[in-house]
């Protein structure tokens, strides 16, 4: 567990007990602008010298060193290279370790394999880096790995076919003029523009006797549908 001391004067929660360069400059691990890095020494140093109490004194030395050589470290592309390969090579051996112990389970399911490789990159290790240590250490095992999510049962087959859905494809009322879903003509005639039969109709009527009812034209809005 990391000394709170390192939150209380830097402002940093660091993942290990001892807080890497990166940790300790509060930046990530891709950065490499000069410019960035000296900014962020001379804020994580300003902190510390603004400290009056002498009750941490050897602490606060302590942590101004540490300062120092991050920023020689970081600034310094073949110093930087041996520490992040120092790094990564901690962070392997701690990562096989938990790996390992979770290997007498004899199989590792999808979600589980997947909360491995997030462990790895978690603790600096990249993607590729981790899967090949969960891999090698499951041929060591004998354990079965489970990396790609199990193929879903196929939907089954809908109906196709409008109202044959629901039952009624076959239907037939011999007096509605419909068979499977269509229209046959059953002997009634339409003129659209002038209504056939109803327009002669109503003409004839308009020369019967007063008593005699007038049929009239329906209006179009009214045309009566098929039968």
């Amino acid at each position: 567990m990391p000394d709170e001391r390192y939150k209380k004067f830097l402002g940093i929660e660091p993942n290990d007990e001892v807080p890497t360069y990166y940790e300790l400059f509060d930046i990530g691990r891709d950065e490499h602008d000069l410019g960035v890095i000296e900014k962020a020494y001379k804020t994580q140093i300003r902190k510390l010298q603004e400290i009056r109490t002498s009750k941490d004194k050897g602490f606060i030395e302590f942590l101004k060193e540490e300062l120092r050589s991050a920023k020689r470290i970081l600034a310094k592309p073949e110093k930087r290279k041996e520490y992040d390969e120092g790094l990564q090579a901690t962070a392997l051996e701690a990562f096989r370790g938990f790996v390992g112990s979770l290997m007498v389970m004899g199989h590792i399911n999808k979600t589980l394999y997947d909360t491995m490789v997030q462990r790895g990159v978690a603790d600096g290790l990249s993607e590729a880096s981790a899967k090949n240590a969960i891999e090698t250490l499951a041929r060591e095992h004998g354990a079965t790995l489970e990396t790609e999510a199990s193929a879903e049962a196929p939907a089954a087959p809908q109906p196709s076919g409008g109202d044959d859905d629901l039952g009624y494809g076959d239907f037939e009322d011999p007096n509605s003029g419909y068979e499977d879903g269509g229209y046959e003509d059953s002997g009634y005639e339409y003129e659209d523009a002038e209504y056939g039969d109803f327009a002669e109709e109503a003409e004839q009527q308009s020369y019967a006797r007063p008593s005699e009812t007038v049929l009239q034209a329906p209006p179009r809005a009214e045309r009566p549908p098929p039968p």
